[in-house]
């Protein structure tokens, strides 16, 4: 049995962290370490604060380190505890799946005050989620209208997997569906042409910086996820190019999330589309995320 208490194990594995730079500073690592060891004893996280100088037996510090041992080795802790919450929601996660993150909800929240909108006209609104991955937006636009028809689109299947179990735990819709391609063509080819919100979280990273992301990321989640091409721009561009007879003519919603820097130009992007696609008046709107970086852009027409 080891002779350190939890406090002290805890606090040594916290620095282990931060000296490999997989924890930004104390408050981090203690917070990642207390997780990790929660899994490793079966405790919730308040249980595992509660220990203090009492030592951990032997076999929960033998798993409690090979637990550690994978996030010093770059592993992602969402990958090793399973799951990441996401907007109130415990999403399972793992590799093949983009770890979702805090500065995405954004999307969610003006997803659904633009449905409450169009639902005072439009019983039930069809959505897509562009780049599902582990179903998040897909998911917690279905929990929101239960009656609204919500595609989930992505071209891996690794991710279309963990979307459907996440789909399985969380959400009861038989509106809900998932489908494997590229973009847009999965609802093309079976003639949708009458969105009313389209969400995506497109990979915005350009191709260079890649190699300059933390070792977790570059290595660990998936690449395709992540490479946005030569300028970060280049999903945008196709997107753009799919979007004639998918959205609603009587009004439609684009919601994106973008890279920092890049919104003024997948407005262009967008715009020189959806400028050709209505004659109603349209709206181009930036939203911040919880960092007050410009993450979200909004073109709508038809809705006030």
């Amino acid at each position: 049995m080891t002779s350190l208490s939890t406090r002290e194990l805890l606090r040594s594995a916290a620095n282990q962290l931060i000296i490999t730079k997989q924890a930004v500073d104390l408050d981090d690592g203690l917070l990642q370490v207390e997780l990790l060891f929660g899994l490793a004893a079966s405790l919730d996280r308040s249980a595992v604060l509660a220990l203090g100088l009492e030592e951990p037996t032997a076999a929960v510090h033998e798993r409690f380190q090979t637990l550690l041992n994978r996030r010093l080795t770059h592993e992602p802790l969402a990958y090793i505890l399973g799951e990441k919450e996401f907007f109130g929601l415990p999403f399972r996660v793992g590799p093949g799946a983009l770890v979702p993150r805090s500065e995405t909800e954004v999307l969610v929240e003006i997803s659904i005050q633009r449905a409450r909108i169009l639902r005072q006209r439009k019983a039930v609104p069809r959505f897509a989620d562009i780049g599902t991955g582990s179903g998040i937006l897909a998911i917690c636009i279905s929990r929101a209208f239960p009656d609204a028809l919500v595609h989930g689109i992505d071209i891996s299947d690794s991710a279309l997997r963990w979307a459907r179990e996440n789909a399985t735990r969380l959400v009861n819709s038989e509106k809900l569906t998932f489908h494997q391609g590229s973009l847009l063509e999965p609802l093309q080819k079976s003639g949708v042409h009458d969105l009313d919100i389209l969400i995506s979280n497109l990979p915005y990273i350009p191709s260079e910086e890649v190699l300059d992301l933390p070792e977790e990321i570059r290595q660990q989640e998936p690449l395709v996820a992540i490479d946005g091409g030569i300028d970060g721009l280049e999903l945008y561009r196709k997107l753009s190019l799919q979007l004639e007879g998918i959205l609603s003519p009587e009004g439609a919603v684009i919601l994106l999330e973008v890279g920092a820097g890049q919104i003024s130009w997948v407005e262009e992007i967008m715009m020189s589309t959806v400028q050709n696609l209505t004659d109603h008046p349209i709206v181009s709107a930036k939203h911040r995320d919880i960092r007050k970086i410009r993450r979200v852009l909004e073109i709508r027409y038809g809705i006030d």
